[in-house]
């Protein structure tokens, strides 16, 4: 990285966020608890934090129209009464989203990309790095240049 691109204002995490962070709380108590109400859900919330019933409820059906929850109705005490749960575990989101980005960074900036990723594993993991010029090896085998 070159002292130029460090003082670009581009905040990394904000730049690449999937989930806004009252969607990362929700989907970290849905994935804890597996199947929850949206009472149950204001009430974990409630616990670190002022929050109104109607917040949590729209979080909710946000995160049920991006397909990441899924949702059954239920009467209650209370009358009609909705459960969320993942449609995916929370490796399987990590992972989707992971290669989603990748994929994006490789397609849209495939060199920078790549010698990034060389750069860090040289110094952070070399030996990774030389595990990974092994498979590049063998993928290579039977290939011709043109």
């Amino acid at each position: 990285m070159t002292e130029s691109s460090k003082k670009i204002s581009l905040n990394a995490n904000e730049l690449l966020e999937v989930l806004g962070p009252l969607e990362k709380k929700i989907m970290q108590i849905v994935w804890k608890r597996k199947e929850t109400s949206t009472h149950d859900v204001l009430g974990e919330l409630k616990k670190k934090r002022d929050i109104a019933m109607t917040t949590v409820s729209s979080t909710l059906n946000r995160l049920y129209d991006k397909k990441l929850l899924k949702r059954r109705t239920d009467k209650g005490l209370r009358g009609l009464c909705y459960y969320y749960s993942p449609l995916l575990k929370k490796e399987e989101f990590d992972s989707l989203i992971t290669s989603r980005v990748v994929d994006k960074l490789l397609k849209d900036f495939r060199e920078p990309t790549t010698a990034y990723f060389i750069e860090e594993l040289a110094k952070s993991d070399p030996e990774k790095l030389q595990e990974l010029r092994k498979k590049i090896d063998e993928a290579l085998k039977g290939y011709e240049p043109q």
